[in-house]
Formats: C-alpha cells, sequence, structure tokens
C-alpha cells in the first residue's frame, strides 16, 4: 500500500489547504472592484447554507473516515470491506441530502434562484468525496494535483469571464463546477488502491451513530466559522457580509497551514496507538504545538501591524470595515493552532469524543448568544468578537479536559515566540509611519517584519530558555491551586 512520509505529506497538505483558499486570495481584488461588497456577500451566504447541506450529507466522515481507513490499510481485504460499507453509507446521506436542498430551493426561498440552483453542484459532489480516503491511506498526492489543476482552471475562468456585477452567477458556476469536477479524478483512480464490495447493511447502518457522534463537533464548529456569516446575512446586509467574508479569506490562508497539519498527523497518531506507540505520539504532538506556535506568531502579529495598509491596497477602499475585523479575527489563530494540534493529535486518536464534542458545543453556544448581542450593533466586528469568544472557551475547556502537565510545556515554549511575534509587530508599526498606503510600502513592511522575526528566532533557539522554565513552573503553581479549590 502506497503511502508517503510524515514530511513529504505536511507539504502535500499545506498546499492541498492553501489552493483551497488561494484562488479566492488572489482572486479577492479583482472581484472586490468588479461584483463589490454586495456580490462578495450574496457569494458568501449563500455558499454557507450550501455548505450545510453538504455538511450534513458527509456527517463526521472526514475525520471518520480518515481515522478508519488509517487503523485497517495494511490489510486489503479488510480495507475493501471497510471502504465499502463506508462509502455506501456516504452515498445514501447524499442522496438523501441532495433531495432536502431542491425542496428547499423550490419552496423556502424566493431570491437569487439561479445562485442557488448553481450552488446545488458542491452538495452533489459529496456523492464523490473520497478526500477522506487517500488522506486515510496518507496518500496526499493524488489530492493536490487535481487541486492544483482545478484551481489554475477556475483562477483563469474568473479572469475571463467575470466583468461586472450582474456576473455574480458566473462566480458561482466557476467554483461550484470546479468543486464537482475536482472530485472525478478520486473515484477514476480509486481501482488502483480498493475495489467495491458487497456488504451486509447491518455493517452500513453501524456507521451512522459514531459519524454522527463526530458531526456534533463539526456543526458546533461551523456555527463559529460559518454560521457567523449567515447571521450577519440575517442580521445586517450582504455588504456587512463581504466585509467580514474578506477578511476571513486571510485568515483562512493562514489557517491552512495548521490545518495541513491536523490533517497529516491525525492519521499518523492513530496509527501510532493503535500499534502501542504512546510515548512517540506524545512527542509528535509537542513537536506540533512548537511548530504551530512558530507560525501563528508570524501570522497574528503581521496582520495587526499591516492590515491598514494591506485591506486599502489589496481589497480598496470600499473594504476599509475589512481592517478593524481582521484584527479582530487575527489572534484567532492562536487558539484554532493549539486547539487543532489537541484535537486532531490527542483527543481523536485516543477516541475521546465526548471531551471533543463538549468544547466544540460549548464554543457554539457561546458563539450564537454573543453574535444575537453584537452583531445587530456592531455588525462583522461584532461577529469577530463572538468566533474568538469560541474559539477561547472551547480550548480552556480541552486544557482542563486534559492531562495539565504535558500540555503546559508546550504553551510555556510557545511564548518565545509570542515576545518575537510583539517585537516584530513594534518594529512594523514604527516602520510603517514612514511608508506610504501602496503595494511598495506593504512589501517594505513584509519583507522588514519577515526578516526581524527570523532572526529573533534564531537568537532565541541559542538561548537557554530559563526565563521560560521559571514562567512554567509559575503557571504550574497556579492551576493546581486552581484544582485543588
Amino acid at each position: 500500500m502506497r503511502k508517503g512520509n510524515a514530511k513529504s505529506n505536511y507539504i502535500y497538505s499545506v498546499a492541498y489547504q492553501m489552493l483551497t483558499v488561494l484562488t479566492p486570495l488572489l482572486t479577492a481584488p479583482y472581484l472586490a472592484r468588479v461584483i463589490g461588497a454586495d456580490g462578495v456577500g450574496i457569494y458568501s451566504y449563500f455558499n454557507n447554507i450550501a455548505t450545510y447541506f453538504a455538511m450534513f450529507a458527509m456527517l463526521g466522515l472526514t475525520n471518520y473516515g480518515n481515522r478508519y481507513i488509517a487503523r485497517v490499510r495494511d490489510n486489503q481485504s479488510e480495507l475493501n470491506y471497510i471502504f465499502s460499507s463506508i462509502y455506501y453509507m456516504q452515498v445514501v446521506l447524499g442522496v438523501i441530502v441532495s433531495i432536502f436542498y431542491i425542496l428547499y430551493t423550490l419552496f423556502l426561498v424566493q431570491n437569487n434562484q439561479i445562485v442557488r440552483w448553481i450552488l446545488f453542484l458542491p452538495v452533489l459532489s459529496t456523492l464523490i468525496n473520497l478526500t477522506w480516503f487517500y488522506w486515510g491511506l496518507e496518500d496526499f498526492s493524488i489530492t493536490v494535483t487535481r487541486s492544483i489543476v482545478i484551481k489554475l482552471i477556475t483562477l483563469v475562468s474568473i479572469f475571463t469571464f467575470v466583468k461586472e456585477k450582474e456576473d455574480i452567477w458566473k462566480y458561482c458556476l466557476i467554483l461550484s463546477a470546479g468543486t464537482f469536477i475536482g472530485n472525478i479524478p478520486l473515484v477514476l483512480l480509486l481501482r488502483q488502491y480498493v475495489r467495491l464490495v458487497r456488504v451486509d447493511y447491518r455493517d452500513i447502518i453501524k456507521h451512522i451513530k459514531p459519524n454522527l457522534v463526530l458531526f456534533i463537533p463539526i456543526l458546533s464548529v461551523s456555527v463559529y466559522r460559518t454560521m457567523d456569516k449567515m447571521m450577519l446575512g440575517w442580521l445586517s446586509t450582504y455588504s456587512d457580509v463581504g466585509y467580514y467574508e474578506n477578511a476571513d479569506k486571510i485568515i483562512n490562508i493562514c489557517l491552512g497551514f495548521i490545518n495541513a497539519l491536523g490533517q497529516v498527523m491525525l492519521p499518523k497518531s492513530a496509527n501510532l496507538i493503535a500499534n502501542g506507540k504512546i510515548e512517540e505520539s506524545n512527542r509528535l504532538i509537542v513537536k506540533s504545538f512548537n511548530f504551530s506556535s512558530l507560525f501563528c506568531a508570524a501570522m497574528v502579529f503581521g496582520i495587526i501591524g499591516v492590515a491598514d495598509v494591506f485591506v486599502p491596497v489589496f481589497f480598496g477602499m470600499e473594504f476599509l470595515t475589512t481592517i478593524w475585523i481582521m484584527q479582530l479575527l487575527a489572534p484567532n489563530l492562536f487558539l484554532l493552532a493549539w486547539g487543532n494540534v489537541l484535537k486532531t493529535q490527542l483527543l481523536m486518536p485516543r477516541g475521546r469524543d465526548k471531551t471533543y464534542i463538549t468544547a466544540t458545543l460549548a464554543g457554539a453556544i457561546v458563539n450564537v448568544i454573543i453574535n444575537l448581542l453584537l452583531i445587530p450593533s456592531l455588525k462583522g466586528v461584532g461577529a469577530a468578537i463572538g468566533t474568538i469568544s469560541a474559539e477561547l472557551i472551547s480550548l480552556l475547556y480541552i486544557l482542563c479536559a486534559v492531562k495539565l502537565d504535558f500540555c503546559l510545556k508546550s504553551v510555556s515554549t510557545s511564548l518565545k515566540y509570542i515576545l518575537s511575534g510583539l517585537i516584530m509587530m513594534v518594529i512594523i508599526l514604527v516602520v510603517k509611519k514612514s511608508v506610504t498606503i501602496s503595494i511598495r510600502g506593504l512589501i517594505i513592511l513584509v519583507i522588514i517584519g519577515a526578516l526581524v522575526y527570523i532572526v529573533e528566532c534564531i537568537i532565541m533557539m541559542l538561548m537557554k530558555d530559563r526565563l521560560l522554565l521559571e514562567i512554567e513552573g509559575i503557571l504550574r503553581k497556579i492551576i493546581r491551586r486552581i484544582m485543588r479549590s
């Protein structure tokens, strides 16, 4: 059974996650000026609704299938049977959800009919979305290769066919068709790895419950990753959705690094634990924590420092509201990174689904409450506050539920990266006073920030972390006192 090593798979996974957001990032300046904030908001709003239908079609299959295939991939006959039973369940759910989407489009909403029918394609694509299978095999090259081709075609098509505000339906069609067509190669290449076999219907049904269990946290997370835009559409305007959407695009391009790490390490951690290699799995978690913090510190403080130059240059003056939203969402990358490592490498491979579910449910509840309170008055800023609050509550719950000593070292070692990021941001703010709001000025800030951060990290690596060890000791004492009280 062909599979890549962790390093090559991480590179593939980074490429996959980056390509997922690279097209909208590259096209964002063009679309912001052609279809405007209102057009961006319309697509974002209705696409998020279609995304919910697609989520119900897939349930928790992305993680469940990934994890299950990783466990049985060394036994071909068992792999054939497990894959078949899981995929038959996927097809049945996909057909049912597709019927509900048709009913929704026909009877529940009357405006933007063309857009909503076009967005039926991503829902249909769930019938042939086999990414979970290839990730379980740790073969990331296939998913990346087809993504490169599709994303390049999508990119060229947007610049070729979307020329005015009325072309919003063309924009939707290009992205939706790309999603559907991109899954076709996964089906065509499947016979090289596995074949469909007859299975007992009871073996199909048995996958539904654990998928539902894993779907609860996915649905909960979507409340503060996707629902915020839908609530903005309900409680505000499509333009406000557009402002928030563009800020979210920048955060998502950074989040690609974090998601890539989680997707690579989930099957690897599951395989290590299945073979009783707990200590090796724990070492991977610590390394992943530090790796995520290294990148996050640079991205978080870099975004905060250059946002008021980046937004006018990149999106145009119509999107100045995006500056505040982007700066507020930036620190969320730390919470997302640490939470992602703990969920995909500690909780899920060890079957601690209950902790995972409770954490995400708590975050979802907090997010909905804050959104309802703040969006009517603060609009996108209120949605950003709700998102950060949700991630913070979720992470704190996980930290309290797992072994504190195990996680504390990882958190404390991240302080050196945070300190380096803060210093970099201060230097950026000083230099910014001498540059203009232009592409040249933005490039200068980015280059200076990157060089400063790299030099700081090198110095930190050469220095002994005595201060960090002292801080860690203080944190241990505080947490132990809290736990005793």
